[in-house]
């Protein structure tokens, strides 16, 4: 069947994702489709790593580590609130409003 990957590219896909090298990177070195790695990862149980953050994102997330509302975090670096909430969410970073009520964010 044509399209198929051989043993030896599976073999050098499944181990560039182990070894934590991302998506892409695998993809282009592979030569082979984005969706394709995601597929193999999915079947070996690797979750894809959490999207890169903007600068200023990544620096509101950090202010919340360190005690900060996300509302007061996301007007400190000029974002929306929404985007810090959804960042946090995605690395299991909560606010210390919520640590103390044993709320789920």
């Amino acid at each position: 069947m044509p399209g198929r990957l051989t043993k030896q590219t599976v073999e050098d896909v499944e181990r560039m994702l182990r070894n934590g090298s991302t998506f892409a990177a695998i993809a282009y070195e592979c030569d082979v489709h984005p969706q394709t790695v995601t597929r193999y990862a999915r079947r070996l149980g690797i979750a894809p790593p959490p999207p890169a953050l903007s600068p200023a994102v990544a620096e509101a997330v950090r202010l919340v580590e360190g005690g900060w509302s996300y509302n007061a975090a996301a007007r400190a670096v000029q974002v929306q609130d929404m985007q810090v909430i959804k960042a946090c969410r995605t690395r299991g970073v909560q606010s210390r409003y919520l640590r103390g009520a044993g709320v789920r964010v």
